[in-house]
């Protein structure tokens, strides 16, 4: 809190490509007493909607920007007290000083721009990643199936708060290359160790997202040395079976029509599916290229572990793991927690669906951080 109590709530950015957000529902009332990582009020992006957390205790004692309006990052979106008894005069003075300020700063010649994703030579293959924050610890994010390193918006300017976090996109992803050799775990695997080297990370944290989490165990399994902590999302590659309808269907629609019933699966809510998204995923979708390298990966790693047990994939890692679930999820099966191995923890989340990055972020986030920080056992 600022010297006189007060302290603004403004809107975040999500992402680098996210420059403003609509006001879809407050979910505090004014005058409601708010502890930190409490949802404050609903945020849509271009992308999906999303709730902006509390980072400071108080009251709310103003709610500045209304539903339905359009805010840009930055923005004040409300004003936080240590106590109720705020004159409405000073909070008045707070919002004008806030909101000069601001405009003073947005103008700014030469304002600090956003970190940038950086192309790098892989093996004479290019990849793509963004890094985002510093400290002793790392964390790697890799994505899944269709996705790109986008799909963790909500999850690494959060986490780069407090550590060094890198999300990259995988080979036949996104701004990597979209060339392949045979799709397989090893192969992708592969380049992202040759891509840490690159980049000096000899160790981190490893989360990954469905196809993304049987990279990780993949990487787990090989270079066991390399991986502190390893935290898999609705994964592929733990021992259960990964919904072939789907990932056939999502490979093979290529009209808005189609590709909509197929994105809806992902999430608890399917209402969070939008025309951006859906856009976003055809763009990708009609790259040169893409269609014959992720029908390779489907058959090479997706289906390639699928009648393994989450024993025999999971109970030789000797690192901290954990496993974190949508109750919801349609895509990949969620495992019995008895037939988990005695050194994994499960989360399962009610009311998430395949995208607990997306739909649950701030949950995600806090465990994550609690495994990276040696506190999860």
């Amino acid at each position: 809190m600022s010297s006189d109590t007060l302290a603004p709530l403004t809107m975040p950015k999500w992402g680098m490509a996210m420059s403003e957000g609509k006001i879809v529902a407050w979910l505090k009332s004014q005058g409601e007493s708010i502890s930190v990582g409490e949802e404050v009020v609903e945020v849509e992006t271009e992308k999906i909607v999303n709730a902006v957390e509390a980072d400071t205790a108080g009251i709310l004692v103003r709610r500045v920007a209304e539903e339905g309006d359009t805010i840009v990052v930055g923005g004040l979106l409300g004003v936080m007290a240590e106590r109720a008894e705020i004159a409405d005069d000073s909070v008045d003075v707070f919002v004008a000083e806030y909101q000069e300020h601001f405009k003073s700063v947005a103008a700014e010649e030469g304002a600090e721009r956003s970190a940038e994703p950086v192309d790098i030579e892989v093996g004479g293959r290019k990849m793509r990643y963004l890094e985002l924050g510093s400290g002793e610890k790392t964390i790697v994010l890799i994505h899944g199936m269709g996705g790109d390193l986008n799909g963790w918006m909500f999850n690494q300017p959060a986490l780069a708060e407090h550590y060094r976090v890198l999300a990259l996109d995988l080979l036949a992803h996104g701004g990597s290359v979209k060339e392949l050799e045979t799709g397989s775990l090893e192969e992708l695997a592969a380049a992202v160790l040759v891509l840490l080297d690159a980049v000096g990370v000899d160790q981190a944290h490893f989360v990954g997202h469905s196809l993304g989490g049987a990279v990780t165990v993949q990487l787990a399994a090989e270079a066991g040395d390399r991986v502190n902590s390893v935290t898999l999302i609705g994964s592929a590659g733990a021992g259960t079976p990964v919904s072939r309808s789907y990932i056939d269907g999502f490979i093979g629609a290529n009209r808005r029509k189609d590709l909509k019933p197929i994105l809806k699966q992902l999430f608890a809510d399917p209402e969070l599916v939008n025309r951006d998204m859906i856009n976003d995923v055809l763009k990708a979708k009609r790259l040169d290229g893409v269609e014959v390298c992720w029908r390779k990966i489907a058959d090479a790693s997706i289906f390639s572990v699928e009648d393994l047990t989450p024993e025999a994939v999971l109970g030789k890692l000797s690192m901290p793991l954990q496993i974190i679930w949508g109750k919801e999820d349609r895509v990949a099966t969620r495992p019995e927690e008895r037939s988990m191995p005695e050194n994994v923890v499960m989360h399962v989340l009610d009311n998430v669906g395949h995208m607990p990055q997306l739909e649950a972020a701030g949950v995600v986030n806090d465990l994550i951080k609690t495994l990276v920080d040696g506190e999860n056992s």
